[in-house]
């Protein structure tokens, strides 16, 4: 799922949700399921069969509401029998964190072991499972998944509002890699391959001439000749002679041209 579609569905949820919180309902099952789509498209938060009222925004000690909830959306404090309003925000976490990787921060084992790691086990890096995620975008969605209730966001819309501006940061500042120009792979190649024909050609020019010069010495009989004979072997003198030439003028147009500044 896209990043901008994602934000788009936690803005209308979180919208529900606060409207809820501020009558002092906590939802307490958070989930994909309970989210429904409208005949305008849009979303619709279902659900609040085990709804509860608080005035304070949280449960007491004196007033435990029993554990219920699906453990895979459920916060700490919710395994505990005791629901806050930022236990919604942690649900809606834990869907963001799934719309996002494609798999839940916690999901194997039963009731007792899920609890266990929602309360103790720290949640797996997001970016190790979506690494287009954002260090932003992370960051956001891990302090509302915090495992005690005043360490994430104070409200759900300000949740929202949070990752809004996070996936706006990181659109804006991701640097772009552009992909390499076609044409420079193949100026490169030939850029080597003219300097290693320039050096070449040096080198043989250099060795042609100093056998040009040697066969031109007069009453020297050389290995190679074609014929054992006296005196200068012109023959000789002018097939390297006309190889040097070769490789000067092969030097001059393979050599390496300085790039432009």
């Amino acid at each position: 799922m896209q990043l901008a579609t994602i934000v788009q569905y936690v803005t209308q949820i979180a919208d529900a949700l606060q409207y809820a919180h501020d009558k002092h309902i906590i939802h307490r099952d958070i989930k994909p399921d309970n989210v429904l789509i409208g005949s305008r498209g849009e979303l619709l938060l279902s659900d609040f069969g085990i709804a509860v009222i608080s005035q304070t925004g949280r449960t007491t000690l004196q007033a435990p509401y029993g554990i219920a909830g699906t453990p895979y959306y459920m916060s700490p404090e919710m395994f505990r029998g005791k629901p806050d309003k930022t236990s919604d925000q942690y649900a809606l976490g834990v869907m963001v964190y799934q719309w996002l990787s494609g798999t839940l921060p916690f999901s194997e084992g039963d009731f007792i072991q899920l609890g266990y790691q929602h309360a103790h086990e720290p949640v797996p890096s997001l970016r190790d499972r979506a690494t287009f995620v954002s260090v932003e975008v992370e960051a956001v969605v891990m302090r509302a998944l915090a495992k005690e209730p005043h360490e994430r966001f104070v409200t759900v819309q300000a949740f929202a509002t949070a990752l809004q501006q996070a996936s706006q940061t990181s659109t804006k500042d991701t640097p772009v890699s552009l992909p390499p120009h076609p044409n420079s792979a193949a100026g490169s190649l030939r850029m080597k391959n003219n300097s290693s024909v320039f050096f070449s050609s040096i080198i043989v020019a250099i060795i042609c001439a100093a056998l040009a010069v040697f066969y031109a010495i007069p009453g020297i009989n050389h290995p190679l000749a074609i014929a054992p004979a006296t005196g200068v072997h012109l023959k000789h003198v002018a097939l390297f002679a006309a190889l040097t030439v070769l490789c000067i003028i092969g030097a001059l147009v393979t050599r390496p041209k300085s790039s432009a500044q």
